[in-house]
Protein backbone atom coordinates (compact mmCIF):
# COMPACT_ATOMS: atom_id res chain seq x y z
CA UNK A 1 0.00 0.00 0.00
CA UNK A 2 2.64 2.46 1.25
CA UNK A 3 4.85 1.57 -2.00
CA UNK A 4 1.44 2.30 -4.50
CA UNK A 5 1.39 5.88 -2.47
CA UNK A 6 5.15 6.38 -2.85
CA UNK A 7 4.98 5.91 -6.91
CA UNK A 8 1.50 7.56 -6.94
CA UNK A 9 3.81 10.94 -5.42
CA UNK A 10 6.36 10.28 -7.52
CA UNK A 11 4.72 10.40 -10.64
CA UNK A 12 2.82 13.32 -9.01
CA UNK A 13 6.04 15.00 -7.90
CA UNK A 14 7.66 14.47 -11.37
CA UNK A 15 4.26 15.97 -13.52
CA UNK A 16 4.91 18.92 -11.55
CA UNK A 17 8.30 19.62 -12.35
CA UNK A 18 10.27 18.86 -9.01
CA UNK A 19 12.86 20.86 -7.73
CA UNK A 20 11.73 23.08 -10.93
CA UNK A 21 8.58 23.96 -9.49
CA UNK A 22 9.77 24.29 -5.91
CA UNK A 23 12.32 26.84 -6.87
CA UNK A 24 9.43 28.56 -8.77
CA UNK A 25 7.55 28.32 -5.72
CA UNK A 26 10.34 30.18 -3.57
CA UNK A 27 10.41 32.78 -6.26
CA UNK A 28 6.98 34.05 -5.91
CA UNK A 29 7.44 33.66 -2.09
CA UNK A 30 6.75 37.47 -1.80
CA UNK A 31 3.73 37.89 -4.18
CA UNK A 32 2.28 35.00 -1.88
CA UNK A 33 3.42 36.92 1.11
CA UNK A 34 1.22 39.95 -0.08
CA UNK A 35 -1.53 37.82 -1.41
CA UNK A 36 -1.96 36.95 2.27
CA UNK A 37 -2.17 40.02 3.80
CA UNK A 38 -5.11 41.61 1.34
CA UNK A 39 -6.63 38.40 1.81
CA UNK A 40 -6.63 39.12 5.80
CA UNK A 41 -8.01 42.62 4.82
CA UNK A 42 -10.56 41.21 2.61
CA UNK A 43 -11.56 38.96 5.25
CA UNK A 44 -12.39 41.93 7.22
CA UNK A 45 -14.37 43.68 5.16
CA UNK A 46 -15.84 41.80 2.32
CA UNK A 47 -18.80 38.81 3.97
CA UNK A 48 -17.17 35.21 3.28
CA UNK A 49 -19.48 32.89 2.30
CA UNK A 50 -19.33 29.86 4.90
CA UNK A 51 -17.87 27.19 2.48
CA UNK A 52 -14.93 29.48 2.21
CA UNK A 53 -15.14 30.08 6.25
CA UNK A 54 -14.14 26.12 6.50
CA UNK A 55 -11.06 26.33 4.04
CA UNK A 56 -10.21 29.68 5.81
CA UNK A 57 -10.34 27.98 9.24
CA UNK A 58 -8.98 24.96 8.14
CA UNK A 59 -5.77 26.81 6.67
CA UNK A 60 -5.40 27.89 10.30
CA UNK A 61 -5.36 24.99 11.88
CA UNK A 62 -2.79 23.65 9.31
CA UNK A 63 -0.58 26.97 9.76
CA UNK A 64 -0.41 26.39 13.78
CA UNK A 65 0.15 22.62 13.40
CA UNK A 66 2.84 23.02 10.93
CA UNK A 67 4.63 25.94 12.91
CA UNK A 68 4.19 23.68 16.19
CA UNK A 69 6.14 20.20 14.12
CA UNK A 70 8.74 22.87 12.97
CA UNK A 71 9.75 23.74 16.23
CA UNK A 72 10.03 20.58 17.55
CA UNK A 73 12.72 19.81 14.87
CA UNK A 74 14.96 22.74 14.76
CA UNK A 75 18.24 22.52 16.90
CA UNK A 76 18.43 26.29 17.81
CA UNK A 77 15.96 28.98 17.95
CA UNK A 78 18.09 30.68 15.35
CA UNK A 79 17.05 28.44 13.04
CA UNK A 80 13.40 30.08 12.97
CA UNK A 81 14.22 33.69 13.40
CA UNK A 82 10.76 34.32 11.05
CA UNK A 83 9.04 33.08 13.97
CA UNK A 84 8.12 36.77 15.16
CA UNK A 85 7.45 37.87 12.16
CA UNK A 86 5.24 34.42 11.34
CA UNK A 87 3.74 35.38 14.65
CA UNK A 88 2.63 38.83 13.72
CA UNK A 89 0.71 37.47 10.43
CA UNK A 90 -0.94 34.61 12.20
CA UNK A 91 -2.30 36.71 14.80
CA UNK A 92 -3.79 39.06 12.10
CA UNK A 93 -5.08 36.24 10.30
CA UNK A 94 -6.78 35.11 13.11
CA UNK A 95 -8.29 38.03 14.03
CA UNK A 96 -9.04 38.79 10.78
CA UNK A 97 -11.01 35.42 10.32
CA UNK A 98 -12.68 36.22 14.13
CA UNK A 99 -14.51 39.45 12.46
CA UNK A 100 -15.17 37.64 9.21
CA UNK A 101 -16.75 34.16 11.41
CA UNK A 102 -18.96 37.12 13.93
CA UNK A 103 -20.36 38.59 10.56
CA UNK A 104 -21.60 34.63 9.67
CA UNK A 105 -23.03 34.26 13.19
CA UNK A 106 -24.93 37.15 13.85
CA UNK A 107 -26.10 37.61 10.45
CA UNK A 108 -27.44 34.36 9.01
CA UNK A 109 -26.57 32.40 11.99
CA UNK A 110 -24.19 29.95 10.29
CA UNK A 111 -20.23 30.14 9.77
CA UNK A 112 -19.44 26.62 8.58
CA UNK A 113 -19.58 23.26 8.90
CA UNK A 114 -16.28 23.42 11.14
CA UNK A 115 -17.68 26.08 13.73
CA UNK A 116 -21.09 24.00 14.04
CA UNK A 117 -19.45 20.64 14.44
CA UNK A 118 -17.16 21.98 16.97
CA UNK A 119 -20.07 23.28 18.98
CA UNK A 120 -22.03 20.22 18.86
CA UNK A 121 -19.32 17.46 18.30
CA UNK A 122 -16.30 18.44 20.48
CA UNK A 123 -18.75 19.72 23.28
CA UNK A 124 -21.72 17.64 23.11
CA UNK A 125 -23.83 20.45 22.04
CA UNK A 126 -23.88 21.28 25.84
CA UNK A 127 -23.09 25.49 25.60
CA UNK A 128 -22.72 25.29 29.22
CA UNK A 129 -19.94 22.77 29.09
CA UNK A 130 -18.35 24.12 25.83
CA UNK A 131 -18.41 27.68 27.64
CA UNK A 132 -15.89 25.93 30.58
CA UNK A 133 -14.11 24.37 28.04
CA UNK A 134 -13.39 27.55 26.53
CA UNK A 135 -12.32 29.41 29.27
CA UNK A 136 -10.04 26.79 30.07
CA UNK A 137 -8.41 26.46 27.59
CA UNK A 138 -7.80 30.80 27.32
CA UNK A 139 -6.77 30.82 30.84
CA UNK A 140 -3.90 27.82 30.39
CA UNK A 141 -2.35 29.65 27.31
CA UNK A 142 -3.16 33.02 28.65
CA UNK A 143 -1.84 32.42 32.25
CA UNK A 144 0.47 29.80 31.83
CA UNK A 145 1.66 29.36 28.51
CA UNK A 146 2.16 33.21 27.22
CA UNK A 147 3.11 34.45 30.66
CA UNK A 148 6.08 31.99 31.22
CA UNK A 149 7.07 32.29 27.11
CA UNK A 150 6.93 35.99 27.57
CA UNK A 151 8.97 36.34 30.52
CA UNK A 152 11.47 33.70 29.05
CA UNK A 153 12.17 36.23 26.26
CA UNK A 154 12.26 38.74 28.16
CA UNK A 155 15.52 37.73 29.76
CA UNK A 156 16.48 35.87 26.95
CA UNK A 157 16.89 39.39 25.37
CA UNK A 158 18.10 40.61 27.93
CA UNK A 159 20.94 38.66 28.18
CA UNK A 160 21.69 38.40 24.49
CA UNK A 161 22.28 41.71 24.68
CA UNK A 162 24.64 41.83 27.61
CA UNK A 163 26.44 39.15 26.30
CA UNK A 164 27.01 40.15 22.98
CA UNK A 165 30.26 42.38 23.62
CA UNK A 166 31.81 39.18 25.52
CA UNK A 167 30.75 37.39 22.67
CA UNK A 168 32.32 39.87 19.90
CA UNK A 169 35.84 40.13 21.75
CA UNK A 170 36.13 36.68 22.00
CA UNK A 171 35.70 36.17 18.08
CA UNK A 172 38.26 39.27 17.29
CA UNK A 173 41.02 37.30 19.86
CA UNK A 174 40.53 33.96 17.85
CA UNK A 175 40.84 35.64 14.53
CA UNK A 176 43.96 37.18 15.87
CA UNK A 177 45.54 34.19 17.36
CA UNK A 178 44.29 32.29 14.00
CA UNK A 179 41.78 30.09 15.37
CA UNK A 180 39.21 31.32 12.84
CA UNK A 181 39.92 32.66 9.39
CA UNK A 182 37.94 35.93 8.49
CA UNK A 183 35.29 34.06 6.84
CA UNK A 184 34.48 32.22 10.01
CA UNK A 185 34.70 35.39 12.10
CA UNK A 186 32.13 37.01 9.94
CA UNK A 187 29.43 33.73 9.73
CA UNK A 188 29.71 33.93 13.80
CA UNK A 189 29.74 37.62 14.17
CA UNK A 190 26.56 37.44 11.66
CA UNK A 191 25.25 34.77 13.95
CA UNK A 192 25.33 36.97 16.82
CA UNK A 193 23.24 39.31 15.34
CA UNK A 194 20.34 37.27 14.38
CA UNK A 195 20.46 35.69 17.89
CA UNK A 196 19.84 39.47 19.55
CA UNK A 197 17.53 40.35 16.89
CA UNK A 198 15.86 37.18 17.46
CA UNK A 199 15.32 37.24 21.06
CA UNK A 200 14.64 40.86 20.97
CA UNK A 201 12.13 40.35 18.18
CA UNK A 202 10.21 37.76 20.65
CA UNK A 203 10.16 39.61 23.42
CA UNK A 204 7.77 42.03 21.44
CA UNK A 205 6.06 39.43 19.62
CA UNK A 206 4.61 38.01 22.60
CA UNK A 207 2.52 40.88 23.25
CA UNK A 208 1.00 39.53 19.88
CA UNK A 209 -0.33 36.34 21.46
CA UNK A 210 -1.19 37.97 24.81
CA UNK A 211 -3.58 40.07 23.14
CA UNK A 212 -4.60 37.51 20.61
CA UNK A 213 -5.33 35.70 23.71
CA UNK A 214 -7.69 38.88 25.20
CA UNK A 215 -8.92 39.81 21.99
CA UNK A 216 -10.28 35.63 21.09
CA UNK A 217 -12.03 35.84 25.25
CA UNK A 218 -13.94 39.18 24.19
CA UNK A 219 -15.13 38.91 20.73
CA UNK A 220 -16.75 35.52 21.97
CA UNK A 221 -18.49 36.97 24.56
CA UNK A 222 -19.86 39.45 22.31
CA UNK A 223 -20.82 37.06 19.71
CA UNK A 224 -23.34 35.42 22.97
CA UNK A 225 -24.42 38.60 24.04
CA UNK A 226 -25.40 40.37 20.18
CA UNK A 227 -26.28 36.97 19.43
CA UNK A 228 -28.90 36.52 21.98
CA UNK A 229 -30.27 40.52 21.31
CA UNK A 230 -30.66 39.48 17.46
CA UNK A 231 -32.02 36.45 18.04
CA UNK A 232 -34.30 37.50 19.90
CA UNK A 233 -35.51 41.20 18.68
CA UNK A 234 -34.82 40.45 15.08
CA UNK A 235 -35.28 36.87 14.34
CA UNK A 236 -38.24 36.60 17.12
CA UNK A 237 -36.70 33.58 18.22
CA UNK A 238 -37.23 32.22 22.21
CA UNK A 239 -34.92 33.17 24.46
CA UNK A 240 -33.87 29.93 25.26
CA UNK A 241 -33.64 29.05 21.62
CA UNK A 242 -31.76 32.11 20.72
CA UNK A 243 -29.00 31.30 23.54
CA UNK A 244 -28.35 28.24 22.41
CA UNK A 245 -28.07 28.35 18.56
CA UNK A 246 -26.01 31.56 19.37
CA UNK A 247 -24.02 30.43 22.62
CA UNK A 248 -23.35 26.93 20.76
CA UNK A 249 -21.94 28.84 17.35
CA UNK A 250 -20.14 31.33 19.33
CA UNK A 251 -18.17 28.77 21.66
CA UNK A 252 -17.59 26.67 18.77
CA UNK A 253 -16.16 30.07 16.95
CA UNK A 254 -14.28 30.50 20.22
CA UNK A 255 -12.52 27.11 20.46
CA UNK A 256 -11.81 26.79 16.68
CA UNK A 257 -9.88 30.08 17.14
CA UNK A 258 -8.54 29.62 20.24
CA UNK A 259 -6.98 26.11 19.80
CA UNK A 260 -4.81 27.44 16.87
CA UNK A 261 -3.91 30.07 19.22
CA UNK A 262 -2.71 27.95 21.77
CA UNK A 263 -1.08 25.82 19.19
CA UNK A 264 1.20 28.80 18.14
CA UNK A 265 1.58 29.75 21.99
CA UNK A 266 3.30 26.35 22.52
CA UNK A 267 5.11 26.89 18.99
CA UNK A 268 6.44 30.23 20.88
CA UNK A 269 6.98 28.66 24.59
CA UNK A 270 9.23 26.17 22.52
CA UNK A 271 11.07 28.10 20.31
CA UNK A 272 12.33 30.93 23.32
CA UNK A 273 12.91 28.14 25.73
CA UNK A 274 15.13 25.87 23.01
CA UNK A 275 18.87 25.62 24.40
CA UNK A 276 20.97 25.15 21.48
CA UNK A 277 22.65 21.47 20.48
CA UNK A 278 26.32 21.46 19.41
CA UNK A 279 24.62 18.98 16.85
CA UNK A 280 23.37 20.66 13.74
CA UNK A 281 21.33 17.72 12.96
CA UNK A 282 19.64 17.41 16.22
CA UNK A 283 15.96 17.70 17.76
CA UNK A 284 14.13 18.60 20.77
CA UNK A 285 12.54 14.73 20.74
CA UNK A 286 16.88 13.41 20.53
CA UNK A 287 18.14 15.72 23.28
CA UNK A 288 15.20 14.58 25.64
CA UNK A 289 15.72 11.35 24.64
CA UNK A 290 19.22 11.31 25.06
CA UNK A 291 19.29 13.11 28.57
CA UNK A 292 16.39 11.40 30.09
CA UNK A 293 17.90 8.06 29.29
CA UNK A 294 20.94 9.05 30.61
CA UNK A 295 19.91 8.15 34.73
CA UNK A 296 18.69 4.30 34.61
CA UNK A 297 18.94 4.78 38.47
CA UNK A 298 16.03 7.34 38.17
CA UNK A 299 14.17 5.56 36.23
CA UNK A 300 14.21 2.23 38.43
CA UNK A 301 13.40 4.52 41.82
CA UNK A 302 10.75 6.10 39.19
CA UNK A 303 8.75 2.26 39.04
CA UNK A 304 9.17 1.51 42.42
CA UNK A 305 7.14 5.20 43.50
CA UNK A 306 4.77 3.96 40.50
CA UNK A 307 4.55 0.40 42.40
CA UNK A 308 4.08 1.85 45.87
CA UNK A 309 1.68 4.54 44.49
CA UNK A 310 -0.53 1.23 43.05
CA UNK A 311 -0.73 -0.30 46.54
CA UNK A 312 -2.47 2.95 47.72
CA UNK A 313 -6.36 1.17 48.79
CA UNK A 314 -9.06 2.54 45.73
CA UNK A 315 -6.29 3.68 43.28
CA UNK A 316 -6.80 1.03 40.08
CA UNK A 317 -3.48 -1.27 40.44
CA UNK A 318 -3.65 -1.87 36.36
CA UNK A 319 -2.19 1.87 35.13
CA UNK A 320 0.65 2.02 37.78
CA UNK A 321 1.99 -1.14 37.25
CA UNK A 322 2.09 -1.25 33.84
CA UNK A 323 3.49 2.29 33.75
CA UNK A 324 6.23 0.57 36.80
CA UNK A 325 6.99 -2.33 34.20
CA UNK A 326 7.89 0.06 31.22
CA UNK A 327 10.00 2.41 33.09
CA UNK A 328 11.62 -0.23 35.22
CA UNK A 329 12.15 -2.75 31.98
CA UNK A 330 14.14 0.63 30.08
CA UNK A 331 15.80 1.35 33.36
CA UNK A 332 17.08 -1.77 34.26
CA UNK A 333 18.17 -2.53 30.27
CA UNK A 334 19.73 0.91 30.45
CA UNK A 335 21.72 0.17 33.83
CA UNK A 336 22.72 -3.52 32.77
CA UNK A 337 24.38 -1.74 29.26
CA UNK A 338 26.05 0.80 31.46
CA UNK A 339 27.56 -2.02 33.86
CA UNK A 340 28.83 -4.42 30.78
CA UNK A 341 30.29 -0.98 29.06
CA UNK A 342 32.16 -0.27 32.38
CA UNK A 343 33.29 -4.12 32.91
CA UNK A 344 34.61 -3.87 29.38
CA UNK A 345 36.86 -0.77 29.81
CA UNK A 346 38.25 -2.34 33.64
CA UNK A 347 39.12 -5.49 31.81
CA UNK A 348 40.61 -3.70 28.51
CA UNK A 349 42.57 -1.51 30.77
CA UNK A 350 43.70 -4.37 33.01
CA UNK A 351 44.67 -6.89 30.57
CA UNK A 352 47.68 -4.56 28.01
CA UNK A 353 50.41 -3.74 30.56
CA UNK A 354 53.03 -1.87 27.94
CA UNK A 355 51.53 -3.52 25.21
CA UNK A 356 47.83 -1.80 25.86
CA UNK A 357 50.14 1.25 26.32
CA UNK A 358 51.83 0.97 23.27
CA UNK A 359 48.48 -0.03 21.75
CA UNK A 360 46.35 2.11 23.25
CA UNK A 361 43.84 4.57 20.81
CA UNK A 362 45.36 8.21 20.64
CA UNK A 363 42.81 10.33 22.82
CA UNK A 364 41.14 12.96 21.19
CA UNK A 365 41.60 16.45 22.26
CA UNK A 366 40.60 18.28 19.70
CA UNK A 367 37.90 21.41 20.13
CA UNK A 368 35.39 21.73 17.68
CA UNK A 369 35.52 24.92 15.28
CA UNK A 370 39.34 25.37 16.29
CA UNK A 371 42.34 23.99 14.69
CA UNK A 372 44.98 21.46 16.22
CA UNK A 373 48.22 23.40 16.59
CA UNK A 374 50.53 20.41 17.77
CA UNK A 375 51.06 16.66 16.11
CA UNK A 376 48.96 15.09 18.22
CA UNK A 377 48.67 12.65 21.14
CA UNK A 378 47.74 13.51 25.01
CA UNK A 379 49.94 16.86 25.04
CA UNK A 380 47.78 18.27 21.77
CA UNK A 381 46.12 21.58 22.44
CA UNK A 382 43.62 23.37 20.55
CA UNK A 383 44.65 26.65 21.31
CA UNK A 384 46.87 29.26 19.30
CA UNK A 385 49.30 30.41 22.43
CA UNK A 386 50.54 33.99 21.96
CA UNK A 387 54.71 34.09 22.29
CA UNK A 388 55.68 37.03 23.77
CA UNK A 389 60.03 37.31 23.00
CA UNK A 390 61.58 40.62 24.74
CA UNK A 391 65.06 41.83 23.07
CA UNK A 392 67.55 44.14 23.35
CA UNK A 393 68.33 47.01 21.18
CA UNK A 394 71.51 45.72 19.37
CA UNK A 395 69.32 42.69 18.46
CA UNK A 396 65.96 45.40 17.23
CA UNK A 397 68.84 47.13 15.01
CA UNK A 398 70.33 43.69 13.52
CA UNK A 399 66.31 42.92 12.90
CA UNK A 400 65.68 46.04 11.37
CA UNK A 401 68.61 45.65 8.92
CA UNK A 402 68.32 42.33 7.93
CA UNK A 403 64.34 43.08 6.92
CA UNK A 404 66.45 45.86 4.84
CA UNK A 405 68.05 43.69 2.83
CA UNK A 406 71.53 45.30 4.05
CA UNK A 407 72.69 42.33 6.31
CA UNK A 408 72.75 38.86 6.52
CA UNK A 409 69.51 37.52 8.90
CA UNK A 410 70.20 37.06 12.31
CA UNK A 411 68.44 33.63 12.33
CA UNK A 412 71.01 32.64 10.14
CA UNK A 413 73.92 33.51 12.11
CA UNK A 414 72.53 31.55 15.24
CA UNK A 415 72.30 28.42 13.12
CA UNK A 416 74.82 26.57 12.60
Amino acid sequence: MFGAIKSVLDGITARMGGEKTIANISKSSDIVLVLVIVAIIVMIIVPIPPYALDYFIALNLTAAITLLVISVYISSAVELSIFPSLLLLTTLYRLGLNIATTKQILLHADAGEIIFSFGNFVVGGNFVVGGIIFLIITLVQFIVIVKGAERVAEVAARFTLDAMPGKQMSIDADLRAGILDSDDAREKRLLIQKESQLYGAMDGAMKFVKGDAIAGLVITLINIVGGLIIGVTLNNMEAMDAVRTYSLLSIGDGLVSQIPALLISITAGIVTTRVSSDDPDSNLGADISAQFLKQPKALLISAGILIAMGMIPGFPIAPFMFLASVMGMIGYALWTTQQMRAEQAMTAAGTGGGAATATAPTVSTTVKGHKVVSGGGIDSYALTLPVILEMGTEMSKMIQLSQKGKEVSFIDQMIP
